[in-house]
């Protein structure tokens, strides 16, 4: 009897073992506006990069920075990838995310980030207002809960008991889509849902998998947030549209001059969100969501060099049946794989 209960009480532990590492992993932050309630998990922890978007090493920018605003934000190598973020709270506009040119000098002050699994959560304080800024890419063992998406989300509140009126600001630019910034980039929106908002940028011309650089050089950069009044958004000159938020003027129609290069009147991605009134005791709260797009991901390199032998050898054109046998032999594995995965080409 022992013996025959033995597995099935093992099998029982291995998985409430998962279950709660699941729950660890996920690093929820219900009530993000009070993050001190995590701090015994991240006691002491800070890491010398704190990850903002990790889904994978083309799709990766990071704060090396000790505040936020400090430096602009960064590509896992260092290189400049820039995210911005702006806060006006009763009209005096500050920054809160990047130093760039063309943002206010006086920033938010940062009072608070705690690096989770999945999560890091930043928190800036200035004028009685307080902003939760929380960077969640669920990138988890299992697959039903992993997408390969980060959600930006914002939380708003009164901390001193009076009434403020507050807007919130983010772009990208198309650091991130290109390998070289004298690169030409396009832009467009993307008729995803009536529902949503989505925007795109990326390289012009889309070479896939041709190049081995730490740096992506093909596909597309989204910024998707749900439709709603108080949501405006602007694919324009970077300067237009922060210069816009700052003098609180409406966002820059899309820019229609594209191509162009990258560094040339550097086109970013911008949303604006006006908030309206925060009241104590009440917490506003927005998000967005970034995704990168590669279209293909992956060359399979047997393939490529199977068919460089073949023009070589001018077979390439002769049916399957009267190809070698090595060269059959060869392409039986690669088709099972493609048939498996459904296309190893695709992202």
């Amino acid at each position: 009897m022992m013996a025959s209960c033995f597995p099935s009480l093992v099998a029982r532990l291995l998985v409430s073992f998962f279950l709660i590492l699941q729950c660890v992993v996920e690093g929820k932050v219900s009530g993000a506006v009070q993050p001190e309630k995590y701090d015994r998990f991240t006691a002491g922890f800070r890491p010398p990069s704190v990850p903002l978007v990790v889904v994978d090493p083309y799709f990766s920018v990071w704060s090396m920075a000790e505040n936020l605003y400090d430096d602009v934000t960064r590509f896992w190598t260092g290189r400049p990838v820039n995210m911005s973020g702006m806060m006006s709270i009763d009209d005096a506009v500050y920054r809160f995310m990047s130093n760039e040119p063309f943002l206010p000098e006086e920033s938010m002050k940062q009072v608070n980030v705690s690096v989770f699994p999945t999560q890091t959560v930043y928190t800036f304080q200035q004028d009685g207002v307080q902003l939760v800024l929380t960077f969640s890419t669920p990138a988890v063992w299992n697959y039903l809960y992993s997408f390969p998406v980060t959600f930006l989300s914002y939380y708003v509140r009164s901390v001193d008991g009076r009434n403020h009126t507050v807007r919130l600001y983010y772009d990208n630019s198309a650091e991130g889509t290109v390998s070289d910034n004298s690169h030409f980039v396009v832009w467009e929106r993307v008729n995803v849902s009536q529902n949503y908002d989505t925007m795109r940028i990326g390289n012009f011309h889309q070479n896939y998998c041709y190049q081995s650089n730490d740096r992506i050089d093909w596909g597309y950069w989204f910024v998707q947030v749900a439709a709603d009044p108080s949501v405006s958004t602007s694919m324009a000159f970077t300067e237009l549209s922060r210069m816009s938020f700052i003098t609180n003027s409406p966002l820059p129609p899309d820019d229609k001059n594209q191509p162009r290069p990258c560094d040339d009147m550097t086109p970013a991605l911008a949303v604006a969100w006006d908030l309206g009134v925060v009241s104590p005791g009440i917490t506003l709260s927005r998000s967005l969501t970034l995704a990168y797009d590669q279209v293909y991901s992956i060359k399979v390199i047997l393939m490529k060099l199977l068919r460089q032998k073949l023009l070589r050898e001018n077979q390439v054109n002769k049916p399957i049946c009267k190809l070698p046998l090595t060269y059959l032999v060869c392409l039986l594995p690669v088709c099972i794989l493609w048939r498996h995965h459904g296309g190893l080409s695709q992202g």
